[in-house]
């Protein structure tokens, strides 16, 4: 029985074979991304060509298959940057991004491990000239830092126009142990992905407590936590993480009177709890 390991050179010769296989895949799904592409601008669909429900999906049955040989976190950002190239292949992508100064260079980290390193990152002087980047500059969308955290601005009541854009995307998707989260902040719609959070925020012209927030929102059937609240003039903002995708005009809003829908995001994804990788 001949037990010796085979010949280095036969070895790279098949890793050679398989990278041409790999190769010819990935330009098949570009051409794919083409195509889609195509189609989006038929229907009159504007930058950033964004699908983060969709996204979110391809993610989690990737990362959910039991692999021992390569680990999650390498999974996620290959299919990351594929993900990114195709999109710039749809259209203009960029990243605006803003934070405490002490977190910039861990917000960047998370904005370069979702758009991969082809997408442009540039650090504006606060959330609201990162916000006003992605109205002016077609396909620009921002990166801000979670609400609530201390040592940052208020960012979200900007997010409260009708026709502001909207938080689309929870950073990371695969959770990670140094706490650091964000959001990506895009002009358009959330996109649901089966297991979602929301951003809903509270209106009162009275100051009220925690309690009465909470009751309200059992109420009218949601959960969630308080993340931040913020005084505007006579008007009291309260802004809460709810569990489950909440759409702008779902009927529980209208038993919360003066609420409204500002973001919408898959769940990130806990490695500890997707088996052995």
């Amino acid at each position: 029985m001949n037990d010796r390991p085979r010949p280095l050179t036969a070895i790279r010769e098949e890793i050679d074979r398989i990278d041409d296989q790999l190769l010819e895949l990935v330009r098949r799904r570009a051409a794919l991304a083409g195509d889609i592409a195509a189609a989006k601008r038929e229907a009159g669909a504007r930058p950033p060509f964004l699908r983060p429900g969709r996204e979110a999906q391809v993610l989690r049955r990737v990362l959910g298959q039991p692999d021992k040989l390569v680990p999650r976190a390498t999974l996620a950002r290959v299919w990351r940057e594929i993900m990114c190239a195709n999109t710039l292949r749809q259209g203009p992508l960029a990243v605006a991004l803003a934070g405490p100064a002490e977190r910039l260079a861990a917000l960047t980290e998370l904005a370069r491990d979702h758009f991969g390193a082809a997408v442009a990152v540039t650090v504006q002087r606060s959330a609201g000239a990162a916000l006003s980047q992605v109205e002016q500059a077609p396909g620009t969308v921002a990166v801000l830092p979670w609400p609530g955290d201390e040592g940052q601005e208020a960012w979200w009541p900007q997010l409260l126009s009708p026709n502001a854009a909207r938080a689309i995307v929870r950073l990371p998707f695969l959770a990670r142990a140094d706490g650091t989260i964000a959001l990506v902040v895009a002009p358009i719609a959330p996109e649901a992905s089966g297991a979602d959070d929301s951003l809903v925020a509270l209106t009162t012209d009275v100051d009220v407590s925690r309690g009465w927030l909470a009751q309200r929102l059992a109420d009218a059937g949601l959960s969630g936590q308080l993340l931040d609240s913020v005084k505007q003039g006579a008007l009291n903002r309260h802004l809460y993480v709810v569990s489950g995708f909440v759409a702008g005009d779902d009927v529980k809003l209208a038993r919360l009177g003066q609420a409204q829908v500002i973001g919408a995001f898959a769940q990130p994804v806990d490695p500890s709890k997707l088996g052995s990788s």
